[in-house]
């Protein structure tokens, strides 16, 4: 069974943490229930970089557009003994964020699209931007367009209007919505899509008790645009707390040293369940 999952996610959307972690619970087998790793086709030094930096609570090194690659991964899943060729393609955040600025994707890109049999979507809460509310924008916008010295409909000279909107600031859900329908017009099928709220620990004092609850806050449209189209999509939504804390928080980093193993520093959950299955969406998305 070959699978293609085309993660996707806007920068610093918390991608590059994901695949470090994945690495290390697939290279470790430190949780019985997640998925074994029979071999690897792809950057093997690069992805023991990232895991080094993952367990040493560094930041890890994110994906630049000029050293984006293509990891394939033979799995198993220990309870089942299913076996498939998954490929799964590293793009950096910018990727998706010039395709919704410069209305344009590669033909590479539509080769990934075209292939994928399912999404990875990520979310990351302190990387979100927020949408700009038609009060506040209007506090940028002159009365009107007369000179109040000229004639009617001419423009003052002297008056500089600064812009008020960039595509690059338009709201993250906005950019990520649209970045799936492109994606949907152009498989023309139904996929399964799974949410990732990443950082999920960042959440945890919030009046947000579940994923499903801050993406139906946060990313109203997103969820709307999923659960209004289920002839698209399959989808759900997973919080995955990948490093365990804040990289700034030294109590916490050095309660979570304390832990038998580094796996259990992480932290999945969805559906009121939680598990330190990092591999979770995968099997999700895989259908197992």
């Amino acid at each position: 069974m070959n699978r293609q999952i085309l993660v996707v996610g806007l920068p610093s959307a918390g991608k590059a943490t994901f695949l470090a972690a994945l690495w290390h619970v697939l290279h470790s087998e430190e949780i019985p229930e997640a998925l074994r790793l029979s071999s690897l086709s792809g950057d093997a030094e690069y992805l023991n970089a990232i895991k080094d930096e993952w367990i040493q609570y560094a930041p890890v090194t994110r994906t630049s557009q000029q050293s984006e690659r293509t990891i394939q991964m033979s799995l198993l899943d220990p309870v089942s003994k299913a076996q498939c060729e998954l490929t799964i393609p590293d793009l950096s955040g910018e990727t998706y964020r010039h395709q919704w600025t410069d209305r344009l994707w590669t033909d590479a890109f539509e080769k990934l699209a075209k292939d994928a049999s399912s999404l990875l979507v990520f979310v990351h809460p302190n990387q979100l931007i927020e949408p700009i509310e038609i009060a506040e924008a209007k506090k940028y916008l002159p009365e009107d367009g007369n000179d109040p010295h000229g004639e009617p409909g001419q423009q003052s000279a002297s008056v500089a209007v600064e812009p008020v909107w960039e595509p690059e600031r338009a709201a993250s859900i906005v950019q990520l919505v649209d970045v799936l329908q492109m994606i949907s017009e152009t498989l023309g099928r139904k996929f399964r899509v799974a949410i990732v709220v990443s950082a999920w620990d960042l959440l945890k004092d919030t009046k947000y008790k579940t994923p499903e609850q801050y993406i139906e806050d946060k990313g109203s449209l997103l969820h709307q645009f999923l659960e209004t189209n289920p002839e698209l999509f399959d989808f759900k939504i997973f919080g995955i707390s990948a490093i365990g804390c804040s990289l700034d928080d030294a109590d916490a980093k050095r309660d979570l040293q304390k832990k038998e193993s580094a796996s259990e520093r992480i932290k999945v959950v969805s559906g009121g369940s939680s598990t330190h299955d990092i591999t979770a969406p995968l099997k999700w998305l895989l259908e197992w």
